[in-house]
């Protein structure tokens, strides 16, 4: 089996003996969002019956499933958004085939959150009452989980407010089902939405720092996390205002996405799968979405390499090694957010 982050955060707060999160010292999920939260405890509940000494393995099983119908609802919102317009619907085998999925896709839940993320958004392109509601719901539930992802309803807000008139009350009772009974049994439970908390961690700009010598104060990596998303938000929003072609709005989204996630506290490898939804969004060729998995493919090399000089400094990369890597890392995600843009306005240059 190999490294899963929801089978360890499952069984480090001691849900596989039956606790319930956030019940007890030793249950708590410091950093996890009330939504992620529930489905980690509730993705464990049939294995009751399996032993003990086989329950991370079917506790893997378990999200291996969820997250292959993750891919495939992902596949279906390319395949919506390509159709309402009249595009090329394979676009969507950037979803299918990636060959980042086979690294990537069971280190984290993030193909969940982020499949809820994109269906709200092609429901909210859809332009209908019901559509809109529905978005709402959807979008909620995978802010909820990832906040990092509220960076696609506000981008989606500042293009087309008028559009989500009718996704307020569903979005607002949504939040409250989900946060009032987690706020009743233990109010620090909803302290993982607080993304702006947490320390620097490794893959993005404070991995550079740390490499450079320095230390990054709290004060700054809170500020450029807030300060990320909001810069995402409002880029994504105005280049989808402008787009005129189903094309150019995934452009927009995606690159509103990328900016905020590229100035989050950590950028962990699994982020390198943020960006093959709106690859296909934007009905790009596969030129781009590969040079896209030898840059991530590479980085997640060479963090396991990072991580691994913890227990072996001799065959571990070094800190400096490692800041080379990610602002190299980096440098390549400038470039598909800049290519991003240009295609976001591609019409307007063709005018």
């Amino acid at each position: 089996m190999c490294y899963s982050d929801p089978v360890v955060r499952w069984a480090n707060a001691g849900l596989d003996d039956g606790h319930v999160p956030w019940s007890s010292p030793g249950t708590e999920m410091a950093q996890v969002a009330p939504v992620r939260t529930t489905l980690l405890w509730l993705a464990g509940l049939p294995l009751g019956p399996v032993p003990q000494r086989f329950d991370q393995q079917a506790y893997f099983a378990v999200w291996a499933v969820l997250l292959v119908l993750a891919v495939a609802a992902l596949v279906v919102a390319v395949v919506d958004w390509a159709r309402a317009e009249g595009s090329d619907p394979w676009a969507a085998s950037h979803v299918a085939l990636s060959p980042l999925l086979v690294p990537l896709a069971m280190v984290s839940d993030l193909l969940v959150w982020l499949a809820l993320a994109v269906w709200g958004c092609v429901l909210w392109r859809r332009g209908s009452t019901g559509s809109a509601a529905a978005a709402g719901v959807v979008w909620v539930l995978a802010v909820l989980a990832m906040p990092l992802l509220v960076v696609l309803p506000v981008a989606c807000v500042v293009a087309a407010p008028r559009a989500l008139r009718w996704a307020w009350v569903p979005m607002v009772l949504t939040a409250v089902a989900v946060c009032v009974p987690w706020l009743v049994w233990n109010r620090r439970s909803l302290s993982g939405l607080a993304f702006w908390d947490a320390g620097a961690g490794n893959g993005g700009v404070w991995s550079v720092v740390r490499g450079l010598g320095a230390a990054p104060p709290g004060w700054a990596v809170a500020t450029l996390a807030v300060g990320g998303l909001v810069l995402g938000a409002l880029l994504g929003g105005v280049l989808a205002r402008r787009a005129t072609t189903g094309q150019e709005v995934g452009a927009a989204l995606g690159a509103g996405a990328l900016v905020a996630a590229a100035l989050q506290p950590e950028v962990p490898t699994q982020f390198g799968l943020l960006a093959v939804p709106f690859v296909a969004l934007a009905g790009w060729g596969w030129r781009t979405h590969l040079w896209w998995v030898l840059v991530e493919g590479l980085h997640f090399v060479f963090v396991w390499m990072y991580l691994g000089r913890a227990s072996n400094t001799r065959m571990g990369m070094p800190e400096d090694g490692y800041a080379a890597v990610v602002a190299l890392r980096l440098a390549a995600w400038v470039v598909l957010v800049t290519l991003l843009v240009l295609r976001s306005s591609r019409t307007a240059r063709l005018r």
